[in-house]
């Protein structure tokens, strides 16, 4: 008599479909079911890789944060909302006190592994004022970041989901861009060229009307 393989009911329980599977050979055959699951579920391409548990350094911006300072100062006060794991600024701007903040926990957690402070919290529900502040790659509306910006303070963002056109359409103008050179960026005014996906953008502060 060929055996067939016990199937599970809506309450995950492993039936026996009285073909003449003993209860013990049904439990063996539940357990290997249950771990082939699990080696299914390890193998899922969104699983977390080593990789993706570790805090973020990224070179290149860190050069370009480094000819910010060159070319417009060292800012006091840096504010980072929608950071995730990037701890970049932390590292490139070390005479300043950089506030990160992100709403995902597992972000979080990456962050203060390394030691380093974060706010688990929507960035509307903030409340500070900075000289700089740095969107990359936002999933938010800037709008919901400028209002932390102090008079005359400066924001760098990158050319993801329309970031420089959301705040050239808030009044807020392009002073230039970082051209990255391999080994140093170089800061280039803005002559009204087109914008690119990979630049890092300087803008200015509102105009006081």
């Amino acid at each position: 008599m060929n055996k067939q393989k016990p199937v599970a009911d809506n309450e995950s329980r492993i039936m026996n479909q009285d073909l003449g599977m003993s209860p013990l050979e049904v439990e063996l055959e539940a357990e290997k079911i249950l771990a082939d699951a699990k080696v299914d579920a390890g193998s899922d391409s969104r699983a977390t890789r080593p990789e993706d548990c570790k805090p973020k350094f990224f070179e290149n911006t860190a050069r370009a944060y480094n000819e910010f300072q060159r070319v417009f100062g060292i800012p006091n006060k840096i504010f980072y909302p929608g950071c995730g794991a990037d701890i970049t600024p932390v590292k490139a701007f070390p005479n300043s006190q950089v506030t990160l903040l992100d709403i995902d926990d597992s972000a979080a957690a990456i962050v203060r592994s390394a030691g380093i402070p974060i706010l688990n919290m929507p960035v509307e529900k903030y409340k500070g004022k900075h000289d700089l502040i740095i969107l990359l790659n936002s999933t938010f509306s800037p709008g919901l970041a400028t209002p932390f910006l102090e008079r005359g303070g400066k924001i760098i963002a990158n050319n993801y989901f329309a970031i420089p056109d959301y705040l050239k359409d808030m009044g807020y103008p392009i002073l230039g861009l970082f051209e990255d050179k391999g080994d140093r960026s170089i800061f280039v005014p803005e002559h009204g060229r087109k914008l690119v996906v990979d630049s890092l953008y300087v803008f200015g502060d509102k105009e006081v009307k």
